[in-house]
């Protein structure tokens, strides 16, 4: 499995004010994300890079969350 070290998100987001756009870091991620999560947030970003990287077609689902 891959070790990430560095990575940014690009997203966008439609919201009451309009559309969006934000970049976020690793570094900014793992700062929201609870202390006993953070290996399985890494373990499934490395999975999805190797994903990506070997062109395989995504098999995840998608959660959308309403704010």
């Amino acid at each position: 499995m891959s070790k990430i070290v560095a990575m940014s998100i690009t997203y966008t987001a439609e919201t009451h004010d309009g559309t969006q756009r934000a970049t976020v870091d690793l570094e900014t991620m793992l700062g929201h994300c609870r202390p006993e999560r953070v290996e399985d947030l890494l373990d499934d970003l490395a999975l999805i890079f190797e994903d990506v990287r070997a062109g395989a077609r995504p098999s995840l689902a998608v959660v959308r969350r309403t704010m």
